[in-house]
């Protein structure tokens, strides 16, 4: 089933639901799509006008109940295109406004998945090497792999170099981090020293992030600081603990 990516293409779960019933099964009666999806026939017949009305799915009249069936699912290309169009429209200016204030000394909190993204995606903007204080490898959680891989591969692209500590629990564990960066410059703490945050440096900027044992907390809290001091001040409190790794 593909509920969640339908629902990130702007449909809602029920909707989501039907439309991947009718790829399914072809066209059906709504007592069918009721029961096939597991949706009261009531929500059925409101998501299905919603549906009609969005060009996903069409009415076939017969003598005896009305069926329903969807388009081709290439239609779902139309979506993206079109937000690709608003998003090139009104960019720009959403640029330009951004840009006329200083962002040079900010301290700021992002939550849960999509802030590591937003965080991840900093890195990629700054184009500088990452010094990692105490990982854990997070980055690896099952609902950032999709943008993990991109990432590695935009950063492989713009030189960016990783320097991690790792906590120990990353080598005693042998987590799956240690292979997706295989190659990388990194080495662990001892066991007494593992904690559950970590620091990220890199350009400007110092993120503060706590972090699970093994898997992404949806509410952990990412403290950015965007200040040039505070972020020398930690490569080079990073230089004294990779040398007392040694």
């Amino acid at each position: 089933m593909h509920t969640e990516e339908l629902i990130q293409l702007g449909f809602s779960k029920n909707e989501a639901q039907i439309f991947e019933t009718l790829v399914k099964f072809g066209k059906l009666p709504v007592s069918d799509i009721s029961q096939k999806s597991n949706i009261h026939r009531r929500n059925v017949y409101d998501c299905m006008n919603r549906l009609i009305e969005k060009g996903f799915v069409f009415e076939i009249p017969t003598s005896h109940e009305n069926y329903y069936k969807v388009v081709n699912p290439e239609k779902l290309n139309e979506i993206v295109q079109e937000k690709q169009k608003v998003l090139d429209k009104i960019l720009p200016d959403l640029i330009l406004l951004y840009n006329k204030e200083s962002h040079d000394e900010d301290v700021y909190i992002l939550k849960g998945v999509e802030g590591w993204k937003n965080y991840m995606a900093k890195i990629l903007e700054t184009k500088q090497d990452v010094h990692t204080i105490g990982g854990g490898g997070l980055w690896t959680d099952p609902k950032l792999r999709n943008y993990f891989q991109n990432f590695l591969s935009e950063a492989e692209e713009l030189g960016i170099k990783f320097h991690l500590l790792f906590d120990y629990e990353v080598k005693s564990e042998k987590r799956e981090i240690l292979e997706e960066l295989a190659g990388t410059n990194y080495k662990f703490f001892s066991k007494e020293y593992s904690t559950n945050a970590s620091i990220d440096i890199f350009g400007n900027y110092t993120v503060i992030m706590s972090k699970g044992e093994k898997s992404l907390i949806d509410d952990s809290l990412l403290t950015v600081i965007s200040n040039r001091g505070t972020a020398d001040a930690f490569r080079v409190w990073f230089k004294l603990m990779w040398k007392a790794c040694d």
